[in-house]
C-alpha cells in the first residue's frame, strides 16, 4: 500500500480527480486535497477531504502542523487536474492553500496533469511556468486536444482518470523494483593540486548526478552518495571528496554491499607527477614546468572488483561515437554506458545515448531530471532481467 497526495484544484473536470480518488483509495492510502476552487466544481465532498489550512482555534507548538504530517513518507503527490493558478502557485512558492503548502515540503515524486482553455495553456507564462516545473523535477503531463469545455476544439483537455492511474500504477512498479535495493551514486568533479592551493579541473556542474539523486530519492532505496565539487551547496547527506584517490577510496567502503553503482562524477584523467607542499611562489618560479601523470581510473578499478553489482558509467564526447562508448563498456566492465556531450556540461538539459551490449537508446535533449529518469528507467530493465 502507498502513500499517495491528491491534490483536486478548481477545473470542470474536478469530477475527473475524484473519480481517481475513488479507486486509488480501494488500495492505497491517499490523502485527498481540495482547493477552494474544487470545491465549487463538486457535487459532493468526500469526508476525508482537506481543504483548509487552519482548522484549529489554536496550535500547540508542540505538534506537528498538518502539512509536514501530510506530506511525510508519501510516496506520490498528484495534481489532477491542475489549473494555471495552482501551477502558478507551486512555480513561485506561494503557499497560501493546503495543497501548495504540502507541495512546497513533500520530497516524494510529483505528477501534475493541467487542464484549462487552451489560450491560458499556451500562455507564455503558464508554459514559462510548466518549464520550470519540469526544471525543479516535477513530471508535468501536457494536456489532450479535443473538445473542451468551453465548446472550442484545442489543447487543453484532462486526461482520462484511467490513463492517470495507469501512469500511477507504472510508477509505483518501477519504485518498487528499487526500493529493496542498495545504490551508490558518484557525481561533481575531482581536482589534481599543483600545490596547497592551486588545482586542475574540468567544468562539470554536478547537475547531473543530482538529478539523478533526486530521482532515487523518490525510490526510497538506500542511497549512498559521494560527491566531488559542485556549481550549487547540497543539502542531503553525502560523502565529500576532493580527488579521484579520495573518490575510489570512499566508494570501495562500501562497494562489496552494493546491488546498483552509478558512476557519474567527472574524474580527471591525469593528475600532477609532483605536486608542490605549500604555495609556489610566482617570485621565484616565472616560469613553471609541470608534468603530468595518469590518474587512478576509478571506474576501472570498479569493474576489476565487480561481482553480483550493476555498474553504471558516463562517458563525456565531442559527439556521439558509439564504438568508443562500445569499446569503455566492455573494457571497464560495466552494465550500462551514458554517452553525453561536453558541451551540457553547466546545463539544465543534456541529450546521452545509454549503451549496453545489447542496445542503444537514445534519450533526446530534454531537462536533466527526465534524462535521469530514462538512465533508472533503463537500469530498472536491467534490474528486471536479472530477477527473472
Amino acid at each position: 500500500m502507498a502513500k499517495i497526495i491528491l491534490v483536486i484544484t478548481g477545473s470542470v473536470a474536478a469530477y475527473k480527480g475524484l473519480a481517481l480518488y475513488e479507486t486509488l483509495k480501494k488500495d492505497h492510502h491517499v490523502e485527498l486535497i481540495l482547493t477552494q476552487g474544487a470545491v465549487k466544481f463538486l457535487k459532493t465532498i468526500p469526508p476525508t477531504a482537506k481543504t483548509e489550512i487552519f482548522t484549529q482555534q489554536y496550535y500547540d507548538k508542540n505538534v506537528p502542523s498538518e502539512h509536514i504530517t501530510i506530506a511525510a513518507e508519501a510516496d506520490l503527490f498528484i495534481v489532477y487536474p491542475a489549473t494555471q493558478n495552482f501551477i502558478a502557485q507551486m512555480t513561485h512558492g506561494f503557499t497560501d492553500s493546503l495543497g501548495s503548502l504540502v507541495y512546497s515540503v513533500v520530497q516524494s515524486h510529483k505528477m501534475v496533469f493541467p487542464a484549462m482553455n487552451s489560450g491560458m495553456y499556451l500562455s507564455p507564462a503558464n508554459l514559462r511556468n510548466l518549464r520550470q516545473l519540469t526544471i525543479d523535477g516535477v513530471q508535468v503531463y501536457e494536456p489532450r486536444s479535443g473538445m473542451l469545455a468551453c465548446n472550442t476544439i484545442g489543447i487543453g483537455r484532462a486526461w482520462e482518470w484511467a490513463d492517470v492511474l495507469t501512469e500511477i500504477n507504472q510508477f509505483l512498479h518501477w519504485k518498487k523494483i528499487w526500493q529493496d535495493k542498495k545504490v551508490m551514486l558518484n557525481f561533481g568533479r575531482t581536482k589534481t593540486f599543483l600545490d596547497d592551493i592551486r588545482y586542475l579541473t574540468n567544468n562539470s556542474s554536478g547537475k547531473m548526478g543530482d538529478a539523478l539523486h533526486t530521482v532515487l530519492s523518490w525510490t526510497k532505496c538506500a542511497l549512498t552518495t559521494i560527491v566531488g565539487d559542485c556549481d550549487f551547496p547540497i543539502y542531503y547527506d553525502h560523502h565529500k571528496v576532493k580527488t579521484n584517490q579520495e573518490m575510489l577510496t570512499a566508494m570501495l567502503t562500501q562497494y562489496e554491499q552494493q546491488d546498483v553503482v552509478i558512476a557519474c562524477a567527472a574524474l580527471n584523467d591525469y593528475q600532477v607527477a609532483a605536486p608542490v607542499t605549500g604555495k609556489i611562489k610566482k617570485r621565484t618560479h616565472s616560469q613553471l614546468d609541470v608534468t603530468l601523470t595518469s590518474n587512478v581510473d576509478v571506474l576501472f578499478e570498479l569493474g576489476k572488483l565487480k561481482q553480483h553489482q550493476i555498474l553504471i558509467g558516463f562517458s563525456a564526447q565531442t559527439d556521439f561515437n558509439l564504438a568508443y562508448g562500445k569499446q569503455k563498456l566492455i573494457e571497464k566492465n560495466l552494465d550500462l554506458i551514458v554517452i553525453n556531450q561536453i558541451n551540457t556540461m553547466g546545463s539544465d538539459q543534456n541529450e546521452v545515448i545509454l549503451l549496453t551490449k545489447k542496445m542503444h537508446r537514445q534519450i533526446p535533449n530534454q531537462s536533466k531530471i527526465i534524462v535521469a529518469q530514462a538512465i533508472l528507467t533503463a537500469v530498472s530493465e536491467i534490474i528486471e532481467e536479472r530477477d527473472k
